[in-house]
């Protein structure tokens, strides 16, 4: 029974580490102050000019860039959490209610403000990081054997 219960507390380490770690990754990335996340997305923003000259300014590719960046690791987060739980409604209240506590860190964070707009892309991000990440689920589901 003790090797059981070790085995479960493993197993699910094993699951959540990853979001554990996005979760990390994103809480570090938004304490941030504001010009040193203006640098960073600077640099990205010179990089897609230099690699794709799009037709924006270079205001509106930031823009662009920033909220597409929120969506993306949203949606890994998204992934992991779907990975971790064993409903999907969890997993996504869980990671819009990590989007709103961060939005609320930023706050505090100089030059940062806290955005409704950030929480909706994040949520959403989250939304389709689940949804994939079910899919992916009942597909291998579907090809593995069952034992």
């Amino acid at each position: 029974m003790r090797c059981q219960k070790q085995l479960i507390n493993q197993e699910s380490a094993v699951r959540w580490a990853p979001a554990a770690a996005v979760m990390l990754l994103i809480f570090v990335h938004s304490a941030m102050p504001a010009d040193l996340s203006r640098e960073e997305s600077g640099f990205v923003v010179n990089m897609v000019i230099k690699l794709f000259p799009i037709p924006l300014s270079t205001e509106m590719l930031t823009f662009a860039i920033r909220k597409t960046a929120h969506f993306i690791e949203y949606c890994i987060l998204g992934l992991c959490l779907r990975r971790g739980a064993k409903t999907g409604i969890c997993s996504f209240l869980a990671g819009a209610a990590y989007a709103v506590t961060d939005e609320i860190h930023q706050y505090f964070v100089p030059g940062r403000s806290c955005e409704i707009r950030d929480i909706c892309i994040d949520a959403a991000g989250v939304l389709a990081g689940v949804v994939l990440m079910g899919l992916i689920k009942k597909i291998t589901a579907r090809i593995r054997p069952k034992m």
